[in-house]
């Protein structure tokens, strides 16, 4: 599995270059999860023939509740748009 996002998030660096990735939902609390994520991204990125740069992986602040966070600051933004 975190080979998996690991090569998702080489996806998102090669569009963005983001200087961090923020990873979220109920497995971002476990601690080996986002070391493991961290682990095979180096991996990936030591086998490339050219120097990649770093990109921090950390987990989200609210954790599995970031969807819902997102979610509800969506509607209310619409709810203030329907509003004016």
């Amino acid at each position: 599995m975190c080979d998996g996002i690991a090569l998702q998030i080489h996806n998102i660096q090669c569009w963005l270059d983001p200087e961090r990735v923020c990873l979220g939902g109920g497995v971002s609390r476990n601690p080996r999860f986002i070391e493991g994520v961290r682990e095979a991204l180096a991996r990936f990125n030591a086998e490339l023939n050219y120097p990649f740069s770093v990109t921090e992986i950390e987990p989200c602040r609210f954790f599995n509740e970031a969807n819902l966070i997102g979610a509800c600051q969506h509607f209310l933004a619409i709810q203030r748009e329907r509003a004016v």
